[in-house]
């Protein structure tokens, strides 16, 4: 269990916020070493929609961690349907957290809501944004004559649209054209043996 960075001091305080954004930020540093982070402490909603609008494109995802209630700032930008984590600080953003799950659930947005004592929960979540940046970078071949159900244009637009995957589509007429173009050359391991050439898949270097 990774418990709360402990609070000193109340939690509408600039000083405290300061203190305590220092806090978080080193709890989530120390236990995703290989992730990079950047963090604003945010009070108004016009300032969050700027910035949502402006980095979008630029971070993997985001984390909203709550602190105060009823701002109305996690309302924001659960609708603007990026990766997104929102948070609660226990007794705390509760209020604001509860009607930003409300919404979630109503409209079926797809962000994770995490409430708990365990500070490991929402670094475990923090972690899935590595995945998901993976997953966009993925593209999954499928080589079938003809239809099938995992090269429909439905199936392959809901890949995309959910994990950010692209599914190449070719037929085995194709598959065998990249492999007559492909110069086959002996290939040495480290050890001087040969490899067996029927183990791995050639694919031409200008790629498919």
């Amino acid at each position: 269990m990774i418990r709360r960075p402990p609070r000193s001091t109340p939690s509408n305080s600039s000083a405290a916020s300061d203190v305590y954004k220092r806090q978080v930020m080193g709890i989530l540093k120390r236990n995703l070493p290989n992730m990079e982070f950047s963090h604003q402490v945010i009070y108004e909603r016009e300032k969050v929609e700027k910035i949502v609008e402006e980095e979008k494109e630029i971070y993997d995802g985001y984390l909203v961690y709550t602190t105060s209630m009823w701002t109305g700032i996690p309302e924001i930008i659960v609708k603007k349907r990026v990766p997104l984590i929102v948070a609660d600080e226990l007794y705390s953003g509760s209020g604001g957290f509860l009607g930003t799950y409300s919404l979630v659930k109503k409209e079926n947005l797809p962000v994770v809501c995490i409430a708990s004592s365990n500070f490991k929960d929402i670094i475990d979540a923090v972690r899935l944004f590595s995945v998901i940046k993976k997953m966009k970078e993925t593209k999954i071949l499928v080589v079938a004559d003809g239809e099938s159900w995992v090269n429909r244009k439905e199936m392959v637009e809901n890949v995309k649209g959910i994990f950010g995957t692209d599914i190449v589509r070719i037929n085995s007429d194709e598959l065998k054209s990249y492999y007559e173009k492909t110069e086959i050359k002996d290939i040495k391991l480290n050890d001087g043996q040969s490899l067996n050439l029927g183990d791995i898949s050639l694919i031409p270097s200008g790629g498919m």
